[in-house]
């Protein structure tokens, strides 16, 4: 077995025309209970290809995409597959979802978004993705505080970074989504 505790892993590709076929998937598998922190810069990767990765990954703490805005028409799907499923009355005692211990998320693109996303109503869903997967992992926090994860309390999500150099701002585009993740920074 070759690097069987690895923890980091940084995709680095800046080849336009380099696509990431299934085999990818088989690299995410094997390395699940350890893989911690994940960082793909100007890595050509589809929609379905990060929603798998982000399926195969519970352990992880870490993510970052840079770079190239490649899946940009496709974020309001990734977010979604980052955001917890509702905890229903409030008295679970444990967190279920894609990467539960996800405390630490970048997203941070080189290039005009906007371009690729195209219009307000495509920023709009982005940033209303965004602010649900938020207060999602907001709430499951709330939820779970005395929850574990094999044995380790369960962290939240700590911080975001966003890049917005080129989006229009959140608050003009919307301002539900601008309130939802206010609310959650006011109440902790």
């Amino acid at each position: 077995m070759v690097l069987p505790r690895l923890r980091m892993l940084k995709l680095t590709i800046q080849v336009e025309s380099y696509s990431w076929d299934d085999s990818i998937n088989q690299v995410f598998t094997h390395f699940s209970n350890t893989l911690e922190h994940l960082t793909f810069a100007y890595s050509p990767l589809s929609r379905q290809a990060a929603v798998d990765m982000l399926n195969r990954l519970p352990n992880l703490r870490n993510m970052s995409f840079s770079g190239r805005s490649d899946l940009a028409e496709d974020w309001d799907e990734i977010l979604g597959a980052l955001t917890l499923p509702s905890a229903g009355n409030g008295n679970e005692q444990s967190v279920s979802g894609p990467n539960p211990k996800l405390a630490h998320m970048r997203l941070d693109w080189s290039e005009d978004i906007t371009d690729e996303i195209g219009t307000d109503e495509n920023i709009a869903l982005f940033y209303q993705a965004f602010g649900t997967m938020i207060e999602s992992r907001w709430r499951g926090r709330l939820q779970a505080v005395n929850a574990t994860i094999g044995g380790l309390a369960v962290p939240g999500l700590m911080s975001v970074y966003l890049s917005r150099r080129y989006m229009k701002n959140i608050e003009e585009v919307a301002p539900e989504a601008h309130a939802q993740i206010a609310r959650c920074i006011a109440e902790g």
